[in-house]
Formats: structure tokens, sequence, C-alpha cells
């Protein structure tokens, strides 16, 4: 996939064009840097109707090229190095959303599909939980 990076994009476009490949995966962008295998703090989420163009001094617009072979520190460390964004990938996992900083070298394939079972199984739970609460 190629993620376009321009100022006059919002977070919300960025955010669906990744998720559109990676469907059990997301990005999220924060107003600072953190360093490999550590999460961001949720207090510092910028909300996704801000535009590329507020959120960083390196005004810069390209594309990442991303595959499904890349980590999740790859596509963090490209997009703060080449454009100046602070992004953090999140998994789905049965509970909700988490940030995959404990498995940054861990490819999105790998992650996406660890997310797919994992949502497959919760859905198998319910559906299981239901049938014994009827009987």
């Amino acid at each position: 996939m190629l993620l376009e990076i321009r100022d006059d994009k919002t977070i919300a476009m960025l955010k669906k064009d990744f998720s559109g490949h990676f469907p059990f995966l997301k990005l999220e962008f924060f107003d600072q840097p953190h360093h490999l295998s550590e999460g961001s703090p949720e207090g510092h989420r910028l909300s996704q109707h801000n535009l590329v163009g507020n959120i960083r001094n390196r005004h810069n617009k390209g594309t990442l090229e991303i595959n499904s072979r890349h980590t999740p520190y790859y596509i963090e460390k490209q997009l703060k190095n080449r454009f100046g964004l602070y992004a953090q990938v999140y998994r789905i996992e049965a509970n909700g959303w988490i940030q995959t900083a404990g498995s940054d070298l861990v490819t999105l394939k790998e992650q996406n599909e660890v997310a797919r079972l994992a949502m497959e199984s919760k859905h198998e739970d319910a559906f299981d939980d239901f049938l014994e609460s009827e009987y």
C-alpha cells in the first residue's frame, strides 16, 4: 500500500487508508515521539480531525510504501524521520485496541493475523456464552 502524506489530509484519512489494508490494525498519532518497544501515553494522542499540516514541523509531502513484511517499528520510524509524525500502531484484541509496543518487531502481516484470530475467537466465545445461557 501507499500512504500519501500531505498537509491538507486529516489524521482520519491516514488512519482510514492504513486500516483499509490492515483491517485489524490501526494508526494513532501523538504529539511526542516514543522509542522502540515503548508505548505512547494516551493523554498525548491527537484528534483524528487534525490536519497533518497542523501537527508537524516538517511539511514535506510524499508517499510511504507499506507492505505486510514491514514492522510497526519500521512504519513508526519512517513516519517520524521522513514526515515528522509521531505514530503508534495498534492491534485489536478481544478486549479492545492495544499498542503494539511489545511486539514492534513482528510484521504487520503477523500482527493483523493474530488480531484476526483473536476477534474470531471472541465471536466464538460470545456465541458459546449465548448458547450456554439459553439452556
